[in-house]
C-alpha cells in the first residue's frame, strides 16, 4: 500500500505534496537554525537546500511507494510553505509514525497543532491505522507539549539515543491509539 499525498485544508492551511514552486519557502525552513535546535546537526545553507530541492522532489516521489512522505504545510493567508509533517507508515503493523518542523518565524502561533491534527485525523480516517508514534529530542518542551496537547500519551524514553553538538540526549517516545483518538475527537 501507497502513503497517498492528499491535499488536506484546515481553517488557516493546507498540507500538500511539495513541488517546484516551493524551493525557496523550503530552503528558507530547512536553513532556519533555530529549527535544527533539535535535530541533527546541520550546516547547510539557504543555496545548498534551493540547489539540491530538486532531488528532494525527486526523493519525496519514491517514499511514496514505501510508505514514507513530507506534507508541506502551505499558510493560506501568505501563500508560503512554512514547514513540513512527516508520516511514515509500518503496513503490517498498522502503525504510524509522525515528525515534523516548523520555520521559526511561524512558532507558538498554533500552525503546528492544526497541521498535526489533521494529519492524525487522515492517517487513523484513512488508513485505519491502529497507533501512532511521535519521538521528540529531550529539551524540545513545544513538541513534548503538542503531543500531549494531541492527547500522546508518554510511553518512554530512549537514553542518549540522539546526538547533537557532541552530547548525547535522549529521545522521548509518545503514541497514541486510534481508539483514544476517537474519544478526543
Amino acid at each position: 500500500m501507497k502513503v497517498k499525498i492528499v491535499d488536506i485544508e484546515t481553517e488557516r492551511l493546507i498540507l500538500r505534496k511539495f513541488n517546484e514552486a516551493d524551493a525557496n519557502d523550503y530552503a528558507e525552513f530547512m536553513s532556519d537554525k533555530r529549527m535544527w535546535e533539535f535535530q541533527p546537526d546541520n550546516n547547510k545553507t539557504k543555496k545548498d537546500y534551493i540547489n539540491e530541492f530538486p532531488k528532494v522532489l525527486a526523493e519525496y516521489r519514491k517514499r511514496t511507494k514505501i510508505g514514507m512522505q513530507r506534507y508541506a504545510i502551505f499558510l493560506k493567508s501568505t501563500q508560503k510553505v512554512i514547514g513540513y509533517v512527516g508520516v511514515a507508515v509500518n503496513w503490517p503493523n498498522n502503525l504510524g509514525r509522525l515528525s515534523w518542523a516548523l520555520n521559526s518565524k511561524f512558532w507558538h502561533k498554533g500552525y503546528a497543532t492544526e497541521g498535526v491534527s489533521a494529519i492524525i485525523n487522515y492517517m487513523f480516517n484513512t488508513y485505519n491505522l491502529h497507533r501512532i508514534e511521535i519521538n521528540v529530542w529531550q529539551g524540545n518542551e513545544a513538541s513534548q507539549n503538542l503531543a500531549l496537547r494531541l492527547g500522546f500519551k508518554q510511553e518512554g524514553v530512549d537514553r542518549e539515543a540522539r546526538r547533537k553538538n557532541g552530547k548525547y540526549l535522549d529521545s522521548i517516545n509518545f503514541g497514541i491509539l486510534s481508539s483514544e483518538w476517537k474519544v478526543i475527537k
